[in-house]
């Protein structure tokens, strides 16, 4: 299924910034997760917890802590999560994971 797809059958898009919002979330009647936080230390446990809630993920690379606006910041989530996506600001970030 098409992203677009998927926001259309589910227009209203949870972003969380905190753990009260992750629990949240993990409840909600929404498939498709913004994930507005974290650090390198716990991003996979939040995707986790997500997945098996059965949601869609997103995860801003620009909030992640510990990060930087690099290509292997891509890289880290594509191979230390289940995220389904990236979000971010910086352009070329969004060039690299178009690629992966």
């Amino acid at each position: 299924m098409q992203l677009q797809d998927v926001v259309a059958a589910n227009p209203v898009i949870a972003g969380i910034q905190d753990d009260k919002g992750l629990n949240a979330a993990l409840t909600a009647d929404v498939k498709v997760v913004f994930t507005l936080y974290g650090s390198i230390l716990n991003i996979g446990d939040i995707v986790a917890q997500l997945k098996a809630a059965k949601k869609i993920v997103f995860v801003d690379v620009d909030l992640v802590e510990g990060l930087a606006s690099r290509p292997s910041a891509v890289e880290f989530i594509a191979k230390t999560t289940d995220a389904d996506g990236i979000l971010s600001s910086k352009g070329h970030l969004l060039a690299v994971a178009r690629q992966k």
